[in-house]
C-alpha cells in the first residue's frame, strides 16, 4: 500500500539477529548483545496479537524487523515493517536491566506497533494534527501492555505518569491547542494521524447506535478540547442542607503572567461523573451530566447524598468538602476511595494550591493517610511520608514480590537514601562494597540507583572510577544508561567537574543521545547545582567553542535551584561576561532563569506554611481526647544488667469528639497489649476487641477500639508496660556515683520536652494538663522522692519491697513537670522543713547555701507576683549525670551537682552567683511554665523568657551587692543581639499569630499612647532579627532647630547578609534617650514610638545644645542597636574619656523585659560627641549600662560594616580609665573576636592589638592587684579573673608568677602552670579531678586541662567524637590563610568519615572564610589605628616570651585542635 516518506527506513550493518518461531519477528543488535533481545521476541507476538485484536485488522506487511542501534536520537521510529530504537528501549538482559527498564521495553514497542494502524495506515492529512497518531500511540503503549502483562496495573500508571503530567504542561500560558497550525520543519514534532472531523464523525455515528438519544455531538464537544489551549478546572460548591451541587468552569493556570493578552472565553464541553460516601460507585465512569461550552455554571439537584457525603470530580471544592474527604481519608475506610481517585485528589490537591486556588494546609490535611497505605501511586507525590510503606516493603527484594512493588521500593528508598536515613545508605554502601571487591556480584536490579547513587554520595574517587570503567565496559545498554544517570551524584566537586567536562570533550566515550543526561545527574543532586554553576563559570569559553548551548545549561541549572545564593551566583555569571557571550546567548540566558526565579518566589510565599504543618504534624496528637488524671504505678530495676523496670498506668480522659482510637504517645516501651483495657466511666459499655499500632517514628501509641467513645463522656485507660533504665540522661534514666569505691546506682528523670512517654505512655504535650498520683517501688537501702510529700509507704513480702505512694498533685500539670528520683542520697533541710537539697553522703556539707538562699528567693518571687508557692514543698536533688542544667519539675527540681552545690573557699563566687541564678531561674518556673505553660513548644519564649529574666531579678533583691541587674545587660541582652543579627535567626514565636496566653499573661501591662501589648509584641514574636536604629541630628550652632531623624532597619552582623536582604521587617519600638545637660539616666520610660508603620521617624524639640550629645537606649533597656552621627559619636567618646562617667544609678523595672531591643547608630557628628565625653573628666556622667551599650554597640557595628573602625576603636580609648566590671566585660567580649582575626596579619601586627589591650587595662590592673581582698565584691573578682586571664593569655610577667590561687583566680592558675608546665603539672591536676568530692572543682581543671601546648598531653584529653563541636570551635579561630586550607583539607580528605559531622564541616569552612574576607577588608585600617593610637601615659608591663617564640601559641593550639580531630575521626 502507499506509504508516507517518513515512514521508509533502511539499515546498513553487521549485526545478528534473534527471531520468532515462525520468522515473523526478528529483533537485531550487536552479536554481543543477542541474548538481549529475547525479552522483546517474547513479547511482540502478544502485542500485535492484542493490537490486532483491538482493531479488527490483521498487520499489513510480510515482517517485523526491530533494530538496535546504538546511536539514535528519539526513542523509536514507527517505519514500517522496520522499526528502529535505541538500545535501551528494545534490549533487556534479566538479572542485570531495571523492572522499569523492561516495562519500556514493552511499552514503546506497543507505540509503535499501534502506529502501523495510528499514523502509518491512516496518516495525518498535515502535522498540525499531530495528537491523532502520537496520541493514540501513547494511550495504547500502556493499554496494550496492559493485556499482555497484566500484572502491571498498566491502566493505573497510565493515569499518574500521564494524565497527570499532561494536566500539568497543559497549564501553563504557554500550552497550545491540541490541533495547531504549523509550518517550518522545526515547528513540526512527530508523527500523526487522520483530520480530527473524520475522526469525530465516525465516532459520532457509533454514539447515535450506542445512544439514539445524545445530548450532543462528539465533534461539538471535541472542538472544545481540540480547538483551544489549556483544560478547565471544575469547582465544586455543595449546598449542604439541600444536598445541590454548584458546578463552575474555568481555565486553569498554574500560574499566570499579571501582562496577559489573551482575552478569550474559554470554555468547555465537560463531561461529570461523580459519586458519594453512600453508594462508593467508582467504577462507573458513564457521564452523569454535561456541562456545556456555553455555561460558566450549572446546579446539581438530587446528588442522593447527605451532609456528611461528598463529591469526586478531579476539581476545587468547597472547604467543607475538602475536609469531609481528608477525614474519610484518614480513617480505616481509605480504600474504599479507588486508587486512582486518591492519586488524582492528591494531585489536584497540589496542583490548585501551587495555583493559589487552594490553600496548602488543605492539601496537606489529604496527605495524612498515606501513613496507613502503601499503594503506589499516591506517593508518588509526597514527600516525607515514606516510613509505613518502608516498613511493609523493607530493604530486600522478595521473591514474591510483584512488577509495582519492586518499583515502589525503588521509589522509597530513594527519598530515603537522599534524606539520609542510616538504614538505607548503610543498606546501599554495604551493597556497593560486595560489587567493588567481587565484580561478578549482582546487585539486585531494582536497588541500583540507590546503591549506586548513594555508594558514590558516600564515597570518593574509587567508587567513581569503579562506576565510570563499569561504563566503558558492561556490554548491557540499560546499565550503562543507569551509571550516566547517577555519576553525578558525588559530593566531590573534582569528580563532578570530571564527569561534565565529558559533556565538551570529543572522545568522551559517551553517545550524544545520553549527553543530555550528564548534567542532570549533578545538578539534580543538592549540593550539584553549586557545582553546575562554578563548572559553567569556568568552561564557559570551552563550552562555546565546542558548539554546545549556553542557554540550555542555565535553563537546566535553573530549574534546579533551590536557594537565592545560587541565583544571585549564575546571574551574576551571566552578567560578568555578558560581552564574551554576546547579546544573543546573554538575553537568552538571563530569561531562563525566569524558572528558578518563579519557585524561589513559590518558596517565599509558601515555604513558611507547608514548614509549619509539616513540624506540627510531627508532634501533635489529636484533639479527640483530654486527660484529666493519671495514676502512675513504677517498679525500677538498678540491681541487675538488664535494667529494665516496669509500670502500670491508668489514665482518665474526657472526649471531645466521637472517635474509635485512643493515640497517646510511647517511646523505648514495651506494651502488654493483653493488659490493655478501656473502661466507661459515666456509660455503660464495654470494649472487648482492638488493635494496636506503633508509629515509632512519632513515637504514636495507637489503640483502635470495637465501638466508639462518645462525645462528652469519661473513659479510663489501664495498660502495663516495661521500659529500660538507659544512661542517656533522658526519660526514667539511671545514673551512678562512687561511695567508697563502690558504684551506686540511682535511677532520675528528665522528660522536658519529650520523654515522659519513656517512662509511661501518655499524652505528652505541655497543654494535655491532668492530675497525677505516683506510686514508686524501691529497695530498703534506697529511698523515693516525687513531686508531691509522701503520702505513706508499704512493704511487699513477696518481692522484699517497699511501695511509696505519693499524694495526687492538687492541680493539673504538664507531664514533663511529672519527676522521680530512687537513689540513697541523703538531704539537708531548712529549719521549717519545707526545703530540702538531697545529694552524696559525702557532699551533704555543700549544700549549705542552697538550704540558705532558697526560702529568700522564693519569697522574692511570692512577692512580687503576689501568689503563694503552690505545693507543701520543695526537694531539691544533686544529679551526678544530668543534660541539662536544671530542671523546674514541681515540687522537685533536679540540678547538675554544680548548679546546685559548693563549697566555700574552694568554688569561685562566679559558680556561687550561677548556683543563686539556676535555683532563681528553676523557682521563677514555678509560675512561668508551670503554673501557665506553653500552649506548644513553640512558645517555649514565653516560659523561659520570664525565667531568665527572673534568674538575674529575684538574686538582685537577694544578694543586692551583686548587680545583678546590670550584669543582665552584659550577659543576657548583649549575648542575644549577636545571635539574633545572623540571618539564620528564627523569630521567637515561628507561627503567625500570638498564642492566647501572652494576652493573659500581659494584660495588665500598659504601654505610652495607649498601645495594645499584642501589637507591639507581635513585631517581636513574629520575625526573626531586631533593628538597628540610626540616629542623625540637624545641627545648627544658633540652636535653632533641636530635632533627631530616626531611622530603623533590620541589623545583620554579616554586611553580605545585609545587601542580599529584600524583606522589609518593622518593629514598635520604644525610644529613650537623654543628652549632656539632661543625664537623666533614671527614666527609662518610653519618651517617643517608632511604629512598625515607620522607616523614619522626625523627633522634634528634644532640647538639646548642638554641641552636646544624646544617647539613645537609656540602660539598655530596648533591645536594639544604636548608631550615631560622626559628631555625636566623638562627643560620647570625649566624655567617657573624662573623670565624670559613673553618675547614674540602676533602675530596670520589669518592663524591661517587654520593651523592644535594638541597636543604635548615630550621626558622625554625635558619634564624636560622645567620644570626646567619655575621654573627659566627666566620663561617668554617662550610665554604667549605656558606655557598655556603646562599646557593644560601636564595635558590633564596626563589625558589621556600618560604622567605621577608627569611631569604634577611637571609643575604646575612654578604657584606660575604666574600672568597672560591666563596660570591660563587654569591651573584652568584642575583642576576643579582634584577638582571633588580627593573629591572621602575623605577629608584628597582632602585637599592636596585644600592647594596647595590655595599656588600656593596665589602670583596672593596677586598681584590682593580684590578690583578693576581705569583703570585696562579687564584680570586683569577675573583673579580676577577667584583666587577669587576658593579662596572662599575653604573657605579662606578675601575671604568670603569681602564687595567690584563690578559688576565683583558679582558672587563671591551672591554666597558665599547664601552658608553661609540663606532664607533672598534668598530671597533678588530672589525678585532683579523678580525686575531689566538689564538683564545680572538676569543671575547672576539665576547662584548664586543654591548656598544655603539649600535643601529646593535649591528646589524653581527646577520645570525643564530637566533631562536629570540635570543627566548629576550631573555625572560629582560624586566623590565617594556611590554617584555612589545613582544615579545608583535611575536611575534603575525610569526608567519608565524618558521618554527620559533614554538614557541620561545610559550615565550618563558610565560617572560615567569612572571617578572611573580614580580615581582608578591615585588618589593615585596624592595624595601623592600633600602631598609632597607643596610650601614651599608659606603660605596658613586662611580658613573659611563651616556650617556643612568640607567636607559637595560637598556631600550636591549632595544630593539636587539628590532629585531635584526626584521633576522634580514627575512633569513630
Amino acid at each position: 500500500m502507499p506509504i508516507s516518506t517518513y515512514l521508509i527506513a533502511f539499515v546498513v550493518s553487521d549485526f545478528v539477529n534473534l527471531s520468532s518461531s515462525d520468522g515473523f519477528y526478528s529483533t537485531w543488535q550487536r552479536a554481543d548483545a543477542i541474548s538481549q533481545a529475547q525479552y522483546s521476541i517474547d513479547v511482540s507476538p502478544l502485542i500485535m496479537k492484542s493490537l490486532e485484536n483491538f482493531t479488527e485488522l490483521d498487520y499489513f506487511l510480510p515482517k517485523m524487523d526491530q533494530v538496535a542501534v546504538p546511536d539514535f536520537s528519539a526513542g523509536a521510529m514507527e517505519n514500517w515493517g522496520l522499526v528502529t530504537y535505541r538500545e535501551q528501549y528494545i534490549l533487556h538482559e534479566e538479572g542485570v536491566s531495571t523492572s522499569i527498564n523492561k516495562q519500556n521495553v514493552a511499552t514503546i514497542i506497543a507505540h509503535e506497533f499501534a502506529h502501523k494502524w495510528f499514523g502509518n495506515l491512516v496518516s495525518p492529512t498535515w502535522w498540525r494534527y499531530t495528537w491523532l497518531n502520537e496520541g493514540f500511540a501513547r494511550y495504547f503503549e500502556f493499554f496494550t501492555t496492559h493485556t499482555v502483562e497484566t500484572t502491571w496495573r498498566m491502566e493505573d500508571q497510565f493515569v499518574v505518569r500521564q494524565v497527570h503530567t499532561s494536566l500539568s504542561s497543559d497549564s501553563l500560558e504557554s500550552a497550545h491547542a491540541l490541533s495547531v497550525d504549523v509550518g517550518s520543519p522545526d515547528s513540526i514534532c512527530g508523527n500523526k494521524t487522520a483530520e480530527p472531523d473524520d475522526l469525530f464523525a465516525n465516532l459520532d455515528s457509533q454514539y447515535l447506535l450506542d445512544f439514539p438519544n445524545r445530548p450532543v455531538s462528539v465533534k461539538t464537544v471535541m472542538d472544545t478540547w481540540t480547538l483551544q489551549s489549556g483544560h478547565p478546572v471544575i469547582t465544586i460548591t455543595r449546598n449542604y442542607i439541600s444536598g445541590a451541587l454548584t458546578v463552575t468552569q474555568e481555565r486553569f493556570y498554574l500560574r499566570r503572567s499579571g501582562d496577559s493578552t489573551d482575552t478569550h472565553d474559554y470554555k468547555w464541553w465537560v463531561p461529570l461523573t461523580y459519586t458519594s460516601n453512600t453508594n462508593h460507585d467508582f467504577l462507573s465512569t458513564t457521564t452523569r451530566t454535561w456541562m456545556n461550552s456555553a455555561s460558566s455554571q450549572i446546579t446539581i439537584n438530587n446528588l442522593g447524598a447527605s451532609a456528611n457525603d461528598m463529591g469526586f470530580y478531579r476539581v476545587n471544592y468547597d472547604a467543607q468538602n475538602w475536609a469531609l474527604l481528608a477525614n474519610y481519608l484518614n480513617s480505616e475506610s481509605f480504600t474504599n476511595i479507588h486508587v486512582l481517585n486518591r492519586a488524582q485528589l492528591l494531585d489536584d490537591a497540589f496542583n490548585l494550591a501551587r495555583a493559589e486556588i487552594l490553600d496548602y494546609t488543605t492539601a496537606l490535611e489529604i496527605t495524612k493517610y498515606l501513613y496507613q497505605g502503601d499503594g503506589l501511586h499516591p506517593l508518588s507525590y509526597l514527600v516525607g511520608l515514606l516510613s509505613t510503606t518502608y516498613q511493609t516493603l523493607s530493604l530486600e527484594e522478595g521473591a514474591d514480590d510483584d512488577h509495582t512493588t519492586k518499583l515502589n521500593r525503588n521509589l522509597i528508598l530513594t527519598w530515603l537514601c537522599n534524606y539520609g536515613v542510616e538504614d538505607c545508605t548503610n543498606m546501599a554502601k554495604s551493597e556497593f562494597n560486595k560489587l567493588l571487591f567481587d565484580s561478578e556480584y549482582r546487585v539486585t536490579p531494582d536497588l541500583k540507583t540507590v546503591v549506586y547513587c548513594n555508594a558514590l554520595r558516600y564515597g570518593g574517587e574509587e567508587e567513581w572510577n569503579f562506576l565510570w570503567n563499569r561504563y566503558l565496559t558492561h556490554n548491557v545498554n540499560t546499565e550503562q544508561v543507569l551509571i550516566l544517570g547517577v555519576l553525578g551524584c558525588t559530593r566531590n566537586e573534582t569528580l563532578a567537574h570530571r564527569y561534565l567536562r565529558k559533556t565538551i570533550t570529543s572522545d568522551s566515550r559517551i553517545r550524544s543521545q545520553d549527553i543530555s543526561s550528564v548534567y542532570p545527574s549533578v545538578y539534580n543532586n543538592i549540593y550539584g547545582v553549586d557545582f553546575a554553576i562554578n563548572f559553567l563559570s569556568q568552561n564557559f569559553r570551552d563550552i562555546i567553542e565546542f558548539n554546545a548551548s549556553v542557554p540550555s545549561v542555565v535553563a537546566g541549572i535553573a530549574g534546579a535551584i533551590s536557594s537565592q545564593e545560587q541565583l544571585n551566583k549564575l546571574e551574576q555569571f551571566i552578567n560578568d561576561n555578558a560581552e564574551e557571550l554576546g547579546s544573543s546567548i546573554t538575553t537568552s540566558a538571563l530569561n531562563n532563569l525566569q524558572t528558578a526565579k518563579i519557585n524561589l518566589d513559590w518558596l517565599n510565599t509558601h515555604g513558611s506554611t507547608i514548614m509549619t504543618w509539616i513540624k506540627q504534624q510531627n508532634y501533635r496528637l489529636p484533639t479527640h481526647i483530654v486527660p484529666y488524671h493519671y495514676n502512675v504505678v513504677l517498679q525500677p530495676n538498678l540491681d541487675d544488667d538488664t535494667f529494665q523496670f516496669t509500670g502500670r498506668v491508668e489514665i482518665s480522659f474526657n472526649v471531645t469528639e466521637t472517635t474509635d482510637r485512643i493515640q497517646l504517645h510511647a517511646n523505648d516501651l514495651e506494651i502488654d497489649n493483653t493488659t490493655i483495657a478501656v473502661e466507661p466511666l459515666t456509660i455503660w459499655g464495654e470494649f472487648d476487641n482492638f488493635t494496636t499500632t506503633v508509629d515509632s517514628l512519632r513515637h504514636i501509641y495507637d489503640i483502635k477500639l470495637s465501638d466508639y467513645l462518645l462525645t462528652g463522656h469519661r473513659y479510663r485507660l489501664h495498660l502495663n508496660y516495661k521500659g529500660y533504665h538507659r544512661e542517656d540522661m533522658a526519660g526514667f534514666y539511671r545514673s551512678y556515683y562512687y561511695r567508697n569505691g563502690v558504684k551506686r546506682w540511682l535511677a532520675s528523670t528528665q522528660f522536658q520536652a519529650t520523654s515522659a512517654r519513656r517512662a509511661f505512655p501518655c499524652f505528652d504535650e505541655p497543654a494535655l494538663k491532668a492530675h497525677f498520683k505516683v506510686s514508686v517501688a524501691r529497695t530498703p537501702d534506697r529511698h523515693v522522692l516525687s513531686n508531691m510529700p509522701l503520702e505513706n509507704s508499704e512493704y511487699d513480702d513477696v518481692t522484699g519491697l517497699w511501695w511509696d505512694h505519693f499524694q495526687e498533685t492538687p492541680m493539673p500539670m504538664s507531664t514533663y513537670l511529672v519527676a522521680f528520683v530512687v537513689s540513697d542520697f541523703v538531704n539537708l533541710t531548712s529549719d521549717d522543713g519545707k526545703y530540702s537539697t538531697w545529694q552524696r553522703s559525702d557532699a551533704v556539707d555543700q549544700a549549705q547555701y542552697s538550704i540558705d538562699v532558697s526560702p529568700s528567693v522564693m519569697a522574692a518571687l511570692e512577692n512580687f507576683t503576689e501568689l503563694d508557692y503552690f505545693l507543701p514543698k520543695v526537694d531539691q536533688v544533686a544529679i551526678p549525670d544530668f543534660s541539662a542544667g536544671a530542671m523546674e519539675n514541681w515540687g522537685l527540681v533536679t540540678y547538675r551537682e554544680r548548679n546546685i552545690l559548693l563549697v566555700e573557699g574552694v568554688t569561685p563566687f562566679s559558680y556561687k552567683r550561677f548556683v543563686l541564678q539556676v535555683i532563681a531561674h528553676e523557682f521563677a518556673h514555678k509560675w512561668f511554665g508551670n503554673l501557665v505553660s506553653p500552649l506548644w513548644w513553640r512558645y517555649l519564649w514565653i516560659s523561659e523568657g520570664f525565667a531568665r529574666y527572673f534568674q538575674y531579678f529575684t538574686p538582685a533583691e537577694v544578694e543586692p551587692d551583686w548587680r545583678m541587674e546590670e550584669q543582665f545587660v552584659v550577659d543576657q541582652v548583649h549575648s542575644s543581639l549577636i545571635s539574633d543579627s545572623l540571618a539564620s535567626t528564627h523569630a521567637m514565636s515561628s507561627d503567625v499569630g500570638s498564642p492566647s496566653d501572652i494576652r493573659t499573661i500581659f494584660g495588665t501591662i500598659s504601654y505610652n499612647k495607649g498601645l495594645s501589648v499584642k501589637s507591639v509584641l507581635d513585631t517581636w514574636s513574629l520575625q526573626e532579627g531586631y533593628p538597628l536604629i540610626t540616629v542623625s541630628r540637624i545641627y545648627d550652632s544658633n540652636n535653632i532647630y533641636r530635632s533627631v531623624s530616626v531611622h530603623q532597619e533590620r541589623f545583620y552582623l554579616k554586611s553580605s547578609e545585609r545587601i542580599s536582604n529584600t524583606q522589609e521587617n518593622r518593629w514598635w519600638v520604644p525610644l529613650t534617650y537623654t543628652s549632656q545637660s539632661e543625664l537623666n539616666f533614671n527614666s527609662t520610660t518610653t519618651r517617643d514610638w517608632l511604629r512598625a508603620s515607620q522607616e523614619n521617624s522626625l523627633i522634634t524639640d528634644i532640647n538639646i545644645n548642638a554641641t552636646e550629645w544624646v544617647i539613645f537606649n537609656i540602660q539598655e533597656t530596648g533591645f536594639y542597636r544604636v548608631n550615631y552621627d560622626d559628631t555625636n559619636w566623638n562627643m560620647i567618646i570625649s566624655h567617657l574619656n573624662s573623670d565624670q562617667f559613673t553618675d547614674i544609678h540602676v533602675l530596670l523595672p520589669l518592663y524591661r523585659f517587654l520593651l523592644s531591643f535594638y541597636r543604635v547608630n548615630y550621626d558622625d557628628t554625635n558619634w564624636n560627641l560622645i567620644i570626646s565625653h567619655l575621654n573627659s573628666d566627666q566620663f561617668t556622667d554617662i550610665h554604667v549600662l549605656n558606655r557598655a551599650q556603646l562599646l557593644d554597640d560601636s564595635l558590633n557595628l564596626a563589625r558589621a560594616g556600618i560604622l567605621d573602625y577608627n569611631t569604634a576603636l577611637n571609643l575604646t580609648l575612654y578604657l584606660t580609665r575604666e574600672t568597672d566590671y560591666i563596660p570591660w566585660y563587654t569591651a573584652l567580649s568584642s575583642f576576643t573576636f579582634l584577638d582571633r582575626r588580627l593573629r591572621g596579619l602575623g605577629d608584628t601586627e597582632h602585637s599592636y592589638f596585644k600592647d594596647y589591650v595590655l595599656r588600656i587595662m593596665e589602670t583596672a590592673r593596677q586598681v584590682l592587684g593580684l590578690s583578693e581582698e576581705t569583703n570585696e565584691s562579687l564584680v570586683t573578682k569577675l573583673l579580676r579573673n577577667q584583666i587577669l586571664t587576658w593579662q596572662c593569655n599575653f604573657g605579662v610577667q606578675s601575671c604568670i608568677g603569681m602564687a595567690s590561687i584563690a578559688p576565683d583566680l583558679k582558672t587563671i592558675v591551672y591554666c597558665n602552670a599547664l601552658r608553661y608546665g609540663g606532664e607533672e603539672e598534668w598530671n597533678f591536676l588530672w589525678n585532683r579531678y579523678l580525686t575531689h568530692n566538689v564538683n564545680s572543682e572538676q569543671m575547672i581543671i576539665l576547662g584548664a586541662l586543654g591548656c598544655t601546648r603539649n600535643e601529646t598531653l593535649a591528646h589524653s584529653n581527646g577520645g570525643v567524637d564530637l566533631i562536629a563541636t570540635i570543627l566548629t570551635g576550631i573555625a572560629e579561630h582560624v586566623s590565617t590563610r594556611d590554617q584555612a586550607e589545613e582544615i579545608r583539607n583535611f575536611i575534603e580528605e575525610n569526608q567519608a568519615n565524618l558521618g554527620i559531622a559533614v554538614g557541620a564541616s561545610q559550615q565550618a569552612l563558610e565560617t572560615v572564610e567569612e572571617n578572611l574576607a573580614w580580615l581582608a577588608q578591615n585588618g589593615e585600617e585596624i592595624s595601623n589605628w592600633f600602631s598609632v593610637s597607643l596610650p601614651s601615659t599608659t606603660p605596658a608591663p613586662p611580658l613573659t616570651t611563651p616556650p617556643g617564640g612568640a607567636g607559637s601559641f595560637s598556631a600550636s593550639v591549632f595544630a593539636i585542635s587539628v590532629s585531635l580531630i584526626l584521633t576522634c575521626v580514627r575512633l569513630v
